[in-house]
This record gives structure tokens, C-alpha cells and sequence, in this order.
């Protein structure tokens, strides 16, 4: 959900801005798309650490 949406409201973004395609924007997308990936793996090993390593149940509280 995260990647689509940063995407769609990036290039929203810059044609609200009157801004142009060039090198240097898509190179900042690029590394936008790939920082997305990268904090979206993290939190899913995380998850799956707390899931194997103390045993919890994916959708269990802490109550």
C-alpha cells in the first residue's frame, strides 16, 4: 500500500508544481521507492522475530 501511494502522490506532486521529468527527479524517486523497501523489510523482520523468537501470535494484544 505504501509504494503505490508514495509514487502516485510524488508524480501528483510534481505535476501540481509545474515540475519536469529529468534525471535528477527520477533519481530522487528511485531512492525514494528503494528507502520504501527498505523500512518495509525491517518491519517485517521485526514482526517475525517477535513472532518466533518469543513465541507471540500475530495478532495478539499485549493485555
Amino acid at each position: 500500500m505504501a509504494i503505490p501511494t508514495s509514487i502516485i502522490s510524488a508524480f501528483a506532486l510534481i505535476a501540481a508544481l509545474g515540475y519536469s521529468l529529468n534525471q535528477m527527479t527520477m533519481l530522487a524517486l528511485t531512492l525514494m521507492v528503494g528507502i520504501v523497501i527498505d523500512d518495509a523489510i525491517v518491519v517485517l523482520e521485526n514482526i517475525y522475530r517477535f513472532v518466533e523468537e518469543k513465541g507471540m501470535h500475530p495478532f495478539s494484544s499485549r493485555d
